[in-house]
């Protein structure tokens, strides 16, 4: 079954909204583990690991189905501020 060029393409922007929200989350643990908050750090990793997750999996639909995946670079992730409650605003 080939994917309609525009599922694909938004299939692939949604992808690099996930790679964005893992990068995001791995810069709030590492927010996290500068100030030995060991489990907002550990959150934080796994949250970014289940937005990767939800990237592969994106990237097999597409896959499967003989479609192109595009690797759309994600933009930076936000700076993180300084109190923890920042890091859970930005998440």
């Amino acid at each position: 079954m080939q994917l309609h060029l525009s599922l694909q393409s938004a299939i692939n922007e949604q992808i690099a909204r996930e790679y964005l929200a893992h990068f995001a989350y791995l810069a709030l643990a590492s927010a996290a583990d500068t100030q030995k908050y060991v489990g907002m750090r550990a959150w934080f990793d796994a949250a970014g690991a289940e937005e990767l997750t939800h990237a592969k999996r994106q990237i097999d639909y597409i896959r499967a189905r003989n479609g192109a995946v595009q690797h759309i670079p994600p933009p930076p992730p936000p700076i993180p501020g300084s109190m923890p409650l920042d890091w859970f605003k930005a998440a």
